[in-house]
């Protein structure tokens, strides 16, 4: 079965969100778990708008995360998905 999940790399300006880009899931990969691993911005005076969220199988949003650049970046690159699966 082929899983629609995803999570979705997005820019926020105000209220505005720019998607970047996406990750979708397969059966070799856990979205959710790399999801939950992905390090979060816990210093809001350092967040610079990157955001991750996570979507389910019927396009709803499960959660959302703000992230570093570094660990958006890696999720664009697909470096992220290479080291947690």
């Amino acid at each position: 079965m082929f899983h629609q999940s995803k999570i979705v790399v997005c820019y926020q300006i105000a209220k505005q969100k720019f998607v970047l880009g996406e990750a979708v899931g397969t059966e070799s990969t856990d979205l959710i778990s790399l999801w939950w691993n992905a390090p979060e911005e816990q210093d809001f005076t350092e967040y610079n708008g990157y955001l991750l969220s996570l979507f389910d199988d019927d396009g709803r949003a499960i959660g959302e995360k703000a992230v570093s650049d570094l660990t958006a970046e890696a999720f664009l690159s697909g470096g992220y998905m290479t080291k947690a699966s």
